[in-house]
């Protein structure tokens, strides 16, 4: 059967607002836009009419594009709005309200999973594993709480991608916990959420699709130099976004080697955190493993990076989903979905 001809929306974000019918041909020859320029070629070979809107302040240029394009379903690439990750549910509540289709997580899902304190209120409720933590609210006392272990992470409440994480998140008495406390307050202007270090492996999970969810092979990455060095392993933002970094580091991804049970349990959890925190389409959770193969959830990241080189494809891929078939499959979950949380 010939597969449907969609119109597809992309609809990413960017520092200043462009025009409508902007062509991103600069753009799409920087490394910084590889992600975007695979997964537009591959909506082209799979034989889709496709139009790309960035959005950063202006809505109506959205509301323009629906009426003169109306499309079938939007390609969510956004990451921000106005430069706040968490505005991005807003706008996707409005394509609910428009009733157009579109990828990824609803809503409530990027609001939940977005909210790294809630997400984990949420995930104790449903006895998913997670490291103690604490909620460190601008505005109020930078003291840890009794019970709460050193080592300890100090993250921004939303923050994803590892903004803000560094060598010096990770921190090993009360001073250095208030001291990183007021830096995330005061420079990414936000909560903080101080984590007990969970010193083990780091894992990736990837999950795919709705009603039927399909928990692909887990990455892992190898600190090389870093796990013998006298700093605390962590994927900070340069371990995650600086290739110089990882080469001097010796820092390598691949696929982890674990017994078929731990995976299951694993999986079991992935999948409850997952339905919990509504997400939908797809997403990718981050694990720590500790050495007596006890594992904790530490985030949901919904819609993540999907470059072919990244863990998302590169899981699905081992599974037996290449790279053109699995944008399609996350199109259709998306078609799919009435436009409704």
């Amino acid at each position: 059967m010939a597969r449907k001809k969609l119109k597809v929306l992309a609809l990413l974000d960017n520092p200043e607002q462009l025009p409508r019918g902007h062509d991103f041909a600069e753009e799409l020859k920087t490394p910084e836009w590889l992600p975007e320029k695979e997964i537009f070629n591959a909506l082209r070979r799979l034989g889709h009419e496709l139009r790309l809107l960035a959005l950063h302040n202006d809505l109506d240029l959205l509301f323009e594009e629906l009426r003169e394009f109306q499309p079938d379903v939007v390609f969510n690439l956004m990451e921000e709005y106005e430069g706040d990750s968490t505005k991005v549910a807003n706008v996707m509540s409005l394509l609910e309200m428009l009733h157009v289709p579109y990828t990824g997580a609803p809503p409530l899902g990027l609001r939940l999973a977005k909210d790294k304190a809630l997400a984990k209120v949420i995930m104790e409720q449903h006895s998913v594993p997670t490291p103690p933590y604490q909620l460190l609210e601008r505005g109020k006392s930078p003291k840890r709480r009794s019970g709460l272990e050193f080592p300890i992470v100090i993250k921004p409440r939303y923050d994803d991608a590892s903004y803000s994480i560094a060598q010096a998140s990770v921190v090993a008495d009360d001073a250095a916990f208030e001291d990183r406390v007021r830096f995330v307050h005061e420079k990414a202007k936000q909560d903080a959420l101080a984590e007990q270090f969970i010193t083990g492996r780091e894992l990736y999970v990837s999950v795919l699709g709705t009603a039927r969810l399909r928990v692909f092979p887990f990455r892992e990455v190898k600190f090389g130099k870093l796990q013998d060095s006298d700093s605390h392993p962590i994927a900070s933002y340069s371990v995650k976004w600086d290739a110089h970094y990882r080469r001097r580091w010796g820092v390598k991804y691949h696929f982890a080697d674990l017994e078929q049970d731990l995976i299951d349990r694993i999986s079991d959890s992935c999948r409850e955190a997952y339905r919990a925190l509504h997400l939908r389409g797809y997403a990718r959770l981050d694990l720590r493993l500790d050495d007596n193969n006890n594992f904790y959830v530490l985030e949901a990241n919904p819609n993540p990076h999907l470059a072919r080189q990244e863990d998302f494809a590169l899981s699905a891929e081992r599974a037996g989903v290449k790279w053109n078939p699995l944008i399609q499959s996350i199109l259709n979950d998306a078609v799919n979905q009435p436009t409704g949380d």
